[in-house]
Formats: C-alpha cells, sequence, structure tokens
C-alpha cells in the first residue's frame, strides 16, 4: 500500500489506498486457491533471493578485486553465485505440493 500511495494519491486519498489494497487482497484470496497463492508468493521470494544473491555476488567480486588486484571473486563469490543458482531454480522448477 506504502509504494501504491504515492502514483494514486491524485485519484484517492492516501487514507483509501490501505483499503483498497486489502478489498483487493479479500477479492484475489476468495476467487483463488489458497495454495495457488502461496506458490506463486513461494516463488516471488525464490526469485528475489536469486536476485539477492547476484548483488551479492557481484560485491564479493569486487571487493575482492579490490584487495587482490585480480578477478577471481574468491569463495564467498563462489557461494553467493551457487545459493542465487539454487533460488533461481527453485523459482522456475519449483512444483507446488498436492
Amino acid at each position: 500500500a506504502g509504494l501504491l500511495e504515492t502514483p494514486i494519491s491524485r485519484i484517492l486519498p492516501g487514507r483509501f489506498v490501505y483499503s483498497v489494497v486489502a478489498a483487493f487482497a479479500i477479492l484475489v484470496t476468495w476467487l483463488t486457491d489458497v495454495f495457488e497463492i502461496i506458490s506463486y508468493a513461494s516463488r516471488a521470494f525464490a526469485l528475489f533471493y536469486a536476485c539477492q544473491c547476484f548483488v551479492a555476488l557481484l560485491t564479493a567480486r569486487r571487493r575482492s578485486a579490490d584487495r587482490e588486484q585480480e578477478g577471481s571473486g574468491g569463495p564467498r563469490a563462489l557461494g553467493f553465485g551457487l545459493l542465487g543458482t539454487l533460488a533461481l531454480a527453485v523459482a522456475v522448477f519449483g512444483i507446488p505440493a498436492g
């Protein structure tokens, strides 16, 4: 709701934005399967974590290159890369339960 408050403030007062978001969330929950919502949310979190790992990988490589004057990135960068790949695989290939 906080992200929508600024662009929608010209149309609706800020205090109504939370009501609209809540009504939309209730509508989505009633019209769809709860397990499907959980599956989408889980994939979205996995994708978010994959992006975070990618940023951490780039940061680790940059810090390693600054310290050692080589572009290897070190074991931390490798770990972030593996975790990011795993999170991306979960987001792409994850199978919902049931």
